[in-house]
C-alpha cells in the first residue's frame, strides 16, 4: 500500500480535532461564538463577578448588556425608537420612555428641564444656569 503526503496530512489534521474539546450542541448559543453564552478560554470583560453582572464582548468592546441600548438583553440588539416612543435599556429589556421624554445617553430624559440635556442631548447647562423650556437661562 502506497501512502501520500496529502493522505498522511489528512489523517494528522482528523486526529488533531478529534483531540480537541468540543463544545456542548445541547446548550444554546453555545456553538455561535458571537453568542454571549459562547464558553471562552479568556474572559476579556474583567472579573467573572462582572461577568455575572452583565458584562459581555460584543463587537470588539465589554458592554453590560443589562443597560446599553445598542446590546441590549445580547449583542446587537438595538433599542430604537417603537411606534414614536423612545426606548431605553433596563434589565436587559427595551423599555418605553414617557410620551414627554426621549433617550440621551441611555437615559430617558424631558430636553425641556434637564440641565444635561437640555434641548438637546448632551448640551449641559452652565453652573448656576437652569434648563427651562429647552433654553439655559
Amino acid at each position: 500500500m502506497v501512502y501520500s503526503p496529502l493522505a498522511a496530512l489528512v489523517v494528522t489534521l482528523a486526529a488533531v480535532a478529534h483531540a480537541l474539546p468540543q463544545r456542548d450542541p445541547y446548550t444554546p448559543g453555545s456553538n455561535d461564538p458571537s453568542s454571549p453564552d459562547y464558553p471562552r478560554d479568556e474572559n476579556p470583560c474583567g472579573t467573572p463577578a462582572e461577568r455575572a453582572a452583565g458584562f459581555v464582548w460584543c463587537d470588539f468592546e465589554c458592554v453590560n448588556r443589562n443597560i446599553t441600548s445598542h446590546h441590549c438583553g445580547s449583542c446587537y440588539n438595538w433599542c430604537d425608537e417603537l411606534e414614536g416612543a423612545f426606548r431605553v435599556c433596563r434589565e436587559g429589556a427595551c423599555v418605553k420612555c414617557p410620551p414627554d421624554q426621549r433617550m440621551c445617553a441611555n437615559l430617558c430624559v424631558n430636553n425641556e428641564n434637564d440641565n444635561n440635556h437640555c434641548g438637546d442631548c448632551y448640551n449641559k447647562c452652565e453652573v448656576g444656569k437652569n434648563c427651562v423650556k429647552g433654553s439655559c437661562v
